[in-house]
């Protein structure tokens, strides 16, 4: 054995061989910094790569910059190729450049657990966080096409005002006038009232996913060019679920 590949023991002070990550003799450990596991490197930098957790597990700052780019995509492919040359890497050639040439003795696997640990919750928080965002954007899209569909099964009422107007050269201010029963046969329609001016409220049912009945109301009016046309901006129903020509 070489006389350089003997060092002294931190702790008894006896010759020990220079890789050796505690005294054979009295137990104490050589390591100077926490042993750096090659397959906890590689799992980080596969799943937590694109934030530079793999570089600050092994010690270097630098991993900043991966944060600071990670909105480009661009860390991420790179740690995903860094992970894999990590956990296909030499042990020994490892161990040489993040260990002091110390081989791990049961640490390895600490390093790992604790990695695919900060991998998991990471996931699930990234999960929960997509989660957040999607369920309610999904429950306002189905809302917004019930909406639809009722506001179509409500141009029967729109049509049947229209001829009125046509051939009485006024307004009707009720169901009765124009021969509109209350309730259409629309599953997402409570009702259906013609009122003043001619004005159509249209009433959704639960059934559309409102939590509460809310109402759409239809106006008419004559513009420049004495063409009837229809504004349905008004009535309760929050604008996030109505059309955009029915918007404010």
């Amino acid at each position: 054995m070489m006389p350089n590949e003997m060092i002294s023991c931190r702790g008894c002070g006896k010759e020990i061989h220079r890789t050796a990550s505690a005294c054979p003799q009295c137990g104490a450990s050589q390591r100077t910094t926490r042993y750096k596991s090659k397959t906890a490197a590689g799992v980080l930098a596969i799943f937590l790569g694109g934030l530079g957790i793999h570089r600050f597990y092994l010690g270097q700052w630098w991993g900043i910059f991966y944060l600071l780019l990670v909105w480009t995509m661009i860390p991420g492919l790179i740690s995903l190729i860094e992970g894999i040359v990590f956990l296909f890497s030499d042990e020994n050639k490892w161990d040489d450049k993040y260990n002091d040439g110390m081989p791990g003795q049961g640490e390895s696997g600490v390093g790992l657990v604790i990695a695919v640990i900060a991998s998991v919750m990471f996931i699930v928080a990234i999960i929960g966080i997509l989660a957040a965002i999607a369920i309610p954007a999904y429950q306002d899209y189905t809302i917004r096409a019930k909406v639809a569909q009722a506001m179509a099964a409500g141009d029967a009422a729109k049509q049947r005002v229209e001829k009125y107007v046509v051939n009485k050269k006024s307004w009707p201010s009720s169901n009765k006038d124009i021969a509109l029963p209350e309730i259409i046969g629309e599953k997402y329609i409570e009702a259906v009232n013609v009122g003043k001016g001619g004005s159509i409220t249209i009433q959704l049912s639960k059934q559309s996913g409102l939590v509460t009945a809310e109402t759409i109301v239809l106006t008419p009016r004559i513009d420049d060019a004495g063409k009837l046309v229809w504004s349905c901006s008004g009535g309760t129903l929050a604008e996030k679920y109505r059309s955009r020509e029915c918007r404010e």
